[in-house]
């Protein structure tokens, strides 16, 4: 039986299955949700909660991580996912 991978949420820090988090990746430019999860590039996991996406913001972690600002759109979208 194959064992399913398993993630890092960046607000929490806990490890959850990939299939529980979404993804986002920096394309153009800009911070983007990577729904397949196979966009290349570095990567960064958030656990599927409205308390992971206020901790994330709060903390600034997108920024620290991708050195971008995630666009307003972004959030919204992440907001209408949870």
């Amino acid at each position: 039986m194959k064992q399913q991978p398993n993630r890092m949420d960046i607000a929490t820090r806990k490890v959850y299955p990939k299939e529980d988090l979404l993804r986002f990746v920096v394309y153009n430019g800009e911070i983007v949700l990577d729904e397949c999860q196979s966009m290349p590039g570095r990567g960064c996991y958030l656990y599927k909660s409205q308390a992971s996406l206020e901790i994330a913001l709060k903390k600034n972690l997108f920024q620290r991580i991708f050195h971008l600002a995630p666009s307003t759109e972004l959030i919204e979208d992440i907001k209408e996912r949870l």
